[in-house]
């Protein structure tokens, strides 16, 4: 590529920096809106444990009872624990024998009253084992 440079002529041994630009500014915007997809749900705050296992479970397999008592699989709202029922019970079909762990996130200020019906509600829809979800308290003690 030839230009004019002042009363020379010749090639500009400079990097174009544009396209690298562009990627950057198209990288920062999809962060930007990845990012709030990505962040905990606030309305939930599972009960803390000294011990446990740092597995992480499959999205569709994740139960959300919050606060409120809604219920949540996966990422989506579910209107009853008929619902609840009827899904899981698609989505562990999918899951061979043995692997059919449904994880119960629920929310620490619930009781076991409330917990319960959820955990019978997934065992009838073919859970092999309900999991509790729990946050892990890093002190050790």
């Amino acid at each position: 590529m030839a230009a004019m440079v002042g009363e020379r002529r010749g090639v500009i041994a400079a990097i174009n920096v544009t396209p690298m630009a562009d990627v950057m500014i198209v990288l920062l915007i999809i962060f930007l809106v990845v990012t709030p997809l990505i962040v905990e749900d606030e309305r939930l705050q599972v009960p803390s444990a000294r011990h446990g296992l740092a597995e992480e479970p499959r999205p569709s397999l994740v139960v959300a009872l919050r606060r409120d008592r809604s219920l949540a699989l996966g990422d989506e709202p579910l209107p009853s624990a008929e619902d609840l029922e009827v899904r899981l019970q698609a989505a562990l079909a999918a899951e061979p024998n043995g692997r059919r762990t449904v994880w119960l996130r629920a929310d620490r200020q619930l009781t076991y009253a409330d917990v319960g019906p959820v955990i019978e509600r997934c065992r009838a829809a073919g859970a092999e084992e309900v999991a509790l979800a729990v946050a892990l308290d890093g002190s050790g003690s």
